[in-house]
């Protein structure tokens, strides 16, 4: 689904911004986000021009349950994904209503991949400008609370919120377990900072191939997730 751009509906009342800020991320929370960041991004051009202030961070987090039995049910942890992927829209949509309504414009972004297996606009980072977690080895992000046992998206804008202080060092450490667990060695174990080049993390490509290489046996490519499900951040105890 291509990024879509809303302009919101014209309004004559006065604004109270820091309340709507609030109460949406109260909403998102409530309807099932795991977490709600802000992230200033006025430094950034885009190639519609408009002048994009905020993005809006929305994390949902897995089922960590069906996340530690992903590499046996392998059929169930593609069907959560697919869910997931339905929730997340729906998230979306909250969050364009509590912005069109004040008259604010919105650009959803799906992630969807282009040539060279690159998105329209970078989930991962939108989320470390908004001080929610870094990128680990694996080239994931890593939320503090969730650890790679999460979809993200992105909600841009031009309303001025409060952003949060922007995640610059990554916290992995000396701490390998994604790396160890690609059966491909196609994690290469980098230390992320602010603006390395992906290829230095992760060759997306094999990774991507091998994954399609089972798409005649499963009828779709397959999920894997064996970094997720490695990443010590996040694990929970039943």
């Amino acid at each position: 689904m291509a990024p879509k751009v809303s302009r919101g509906m014209k309004t004559n009342k006065r604004i109270n911004v820091n309340r709507l800020q609030k109460e949406m991320k109260s909403q998102l929370l409530y309807s099932g986000a795991g977490f709600v960041g802000f992230a200033d991004i006025s430094d950034l051009r885009f190639p519609d021009n408009v002048e994009w202030r905020i993005a809006i961070s929305i994390g949902l987090p897995y089922d960590s349950r069906i996340v530690d039995r992903l590499d046996s049910e392998v059929e169930a942890f593609e069907k959560h994904l697919q869910e997931t992927c339905e929730s997340m829209e729906n998230l979306l949509k909250v969050c364009e209503h509590y912005l069109r309504q004040e008259g604010f414009i919105t650009r959803i972004h799906f992630a969807k991949n282009l040539p060279g297996l690159l998105s329209t606009f970078s989930h991962k980072m939108a989320a470390t400008k908004a001080g929610l977690g870094w990128i680990g080895k694996s080239s994931l992000f890593v939320s503090t609370e969730f650890g790679c046992r999460v979809r993200l998206a992105t909600v841009l804008t031009n309303a001025p919120f409060t952003s949060g202080k922007p995640v610059t060092e990554s916290q992995c450490g000396d701490c390998i377990e994604c790396v160890k667990a690609c059966p491909y060695q196609a994690i290469k174990g980098a230390t992320w900072y602010p603006g390395i080049e992906r290829d230095e993390l992760l060759d997306a490509f094999l990774c991507d191939r091998i994954r399609n290489e089972y798409i005649p046996k499963l009828g779709y490519r397959h999920p894997c997730g064996l970094c997720v499900k490695a990443c010590p951040v996040g694990k929970r105890e039943y």
